[in-house]
């Protein structure tokens, strides 16, 4: 943070790049914590700007404990994706302006109690079906990555059933659960606890196997 209050000094509000790095941080759910944040009251990830001399993890690492008293190490972190372009563009409220190389990881591996830092108005897990819809702009690429893994996760998982002759139905309730039901044997059917919440039906022309 000191670099860019030096860039700035420099530049006072005219563009520059940054490197920030941030986390998605997944419960035994498979929520992921958001931030809203207190400069523009739209939610994000978690994270911030890299400064001098630091990688990419200890910003991270830094960042999230920073802003939502959570440790999380460095083995944990698997690369979610980098962005970058105009979709990371974004003037603050004080009309700094910048173009972000926005580097964002993910874990499920965590410690600590949620509390939010001067930057956070709130802190809270959401279902990714259920993400908010006044996120800023950096995270809207985020989001929309997150929905799309969610769907292939759902394929990937129909495309793992055993199946026959027979219809199969997939039906996805709000307790975490889905159960497979045929129309050969009404009552097989199976339970699995799953990482998302919403009422989901699928129907593919095949079927569980006996």
């Amino acid at each position: 943070m000191e670099y860019i209050k030096t860039m700035r000094k420099l530049v006072g509000h005219s563009p520059i790049m940054i490197c920030a790095c941030g986390c998605l941080i997944f419960n035994e759910r498979g929520q992921v914590l958001l931030q809203r944040r207190s400069d523009d009251n739209l939610w994000g990830n978690p994270g911030g700007s890299m400064d001098l001399g630091e990688t990419i993890y200890e910003t991270t690492i830094r960042e999230i404990k920073e802003e939502t008293n959570l440790e999380i190490k460095e083995t944990d972190l698997k690369l979610f994706n980098i962005y970058s372009g105009e979709n990371q563009h974004h003037i603050y409220p004080n009309q700094d302006e910048v173009y972000i190389v926005n580097i964002v990881f993910e874990t499920s591996t965590y410690s600590g109690e949620i509390k939010g830092d001067s930057e956070s108005y709130e802190l809270k897990f959401f279902d990714i079906d259920k993400l908010p819809s006044n996120v800023t702009k950096t995270f809207k690429s985020v989001s929309r990555d997150l929905k799309v893994r969610k769907q292939n996760d759902r394929y990937k998982l129909l495309m793992k059933l055993k199946t026959t002759n027979h219809d199969c139905f997939l039906y996805f309730n709000s307790t975490n659960r889905y159960t497979i039901k045929t129309l050969k044997s009404k009552k097989k059917k199976a339970n699995f606890q799953l990482s998302f919440l919403l009422i989901f039906c699928f129907k593919i022309e095949n079927n569980c196997s006996n």
